[in-house]
């Protein structure tokens, strides 16, 4: 925990190299753990020390050591029945509290989260099916500290209801990818997978709580997740509709995907942008590769309509594509690489 929170810190500021530093110290001690939480006897606090240093492994600038050590943390989530319901468990539970029920919930969302973004992201297959997989989402708690109940509400006295939504999301990723990307996906559904998604990430984003759901409606406590659920949201319609999959050859789905893409991407672009002003945009690999994608994506779609393009449309596409340098030169710092395409001559390519 103090190592991810001294990463967040050090990532959002400049000159403070010391934070980093200590970022690592402390990830470093905690990994002298890890073969003694490997070979112990596991319950769910073991599954949570290891899911948490693999949600800090996820900062890293590659990926192999996050997909390596969240794959193993998964199947011996896997191996305690943390993807079981509460009332498939064997006998001997009786002293389990809802506590204990609430954090095996938490712990394996979490864990799922994390490995169907990273074998989604690396176009690896999912480790598991919905089908199998029968644990209730988690539900809001209360985890204020004494005292702080009197002057809050009831959606306030829990701060999780983000990760809530985050596990709802990722069954839909998982099925998008288990379809959509699917190495060997059906040619004669691709139409109707992609009306049956695009209806359920829809309803996901329906039943978001009202003070979660609008970025440009919520609290100033609330706007940070906001702004990233809504991220997910337009980051999904991006990968769902996005021309590289598609797999119909009707022009009236052709032109509609672009569209969707184009206007997903612009949305993208917008939360990125407020995230950035705010020091809150998360910058590690696995969301690079979607602003990369948004970007050259809005490039693609506006090089088929160059002829109908008006010098307002021009105008407008320079400004989304500096939006987008200052954006993945954010991510760029962090990676410690020149991602040289991204470089001023870059938009030169929008002309």
């Amino acid at each position: 925990m103090l190592a991810t929170i001294q990463y967040q810190i050090a990532t959002r500021n400049t000159h403070q190299t010391a934070l980093a530093q200590e970022s690592h110290a402390h990830y470093h001690y905690a990994l002298s753990f890890y073969q003694q939480l490997l070979w112990q006897k596991h319950d769910w606090q073991v599954i949570q020390a290891l899911a948490m240093m693999c949600h800090h492994l996820r900062n890293f600038p590659k990926p192999g050591a996050a997909w390596i050590i969240t794959s193993i943390t998964y199947l011996l989530a896997i191996e305690l029945g943390l993807h079981r319901s509460v009332k498939a468990w064997s006998a001997g539970q009786e002293d389990t509290t809802k506590l204990d029920v609430e954090m095996r919930k938490r712990v394996f969302w979490t864990l799922h989260a994390l490995v169907v973004n990273l074998n989604g992201k690396l176009g690896r297959p999912m480790p598991s099916s919905l089908e199998d997989i029968d644990v209730e989402y988690p539900e809001p708690m209360n985890d204020c500290l004494p005292g702080e109940e009197a002057n809050l509400d009831a959606h306030h006295r829990c701060s999780f209801h983000a990760g809530i939504q985050i596990a709802k999301y990722t069954t839909l990723e998982m099925d998008l990818y288990k379809t959509i990307y699917a190495v060997r996906p059906s040619p004669h559904g691709y139409a109707e997978n992609v009306k049956r998604l695009e209806a359920k990430i829809q309803q996901w984003k329906d039943e978001i709580p009202y003070q979660l759901r609008d970025p440009s409606l919520t609290s100033p406590d609330d706007h940070i997740f906001a702004l990233y659920l809504e991220y997910w949201y337009q980051a999904y319609q991006l990968l769902l509709h996005h021309p590289a999959v598609c797999r119909s050859t009707d022009p009236s789905i052709l032109s509609a995907n672009l569209e969707k893409c184009l206007d997903a991407s612009q949305k993208m672009l917008h939360n990125c942008t407020a995230m950035l002003l705010k020091k809150s945009l998360d910058i590690p690999w696995i969301n690079t590769v979607v602003f990369v994608a948004a970007a050259f994506t809005t490039l693609f779609v506006s090089s088929t309509r160059k002829d109908a393009m008006s010098p307002v449309d021009m105008t407008r596409l320079k400004g989304d594509m500096a939006a987008w340098i200052d954006v993945i030169s954010e991510c760029d710092q962090f990676l410690g690489r020149h991602l040289h395409f991204f470089h001023p001559r870059f938009q030169s390519y929008s002309t």
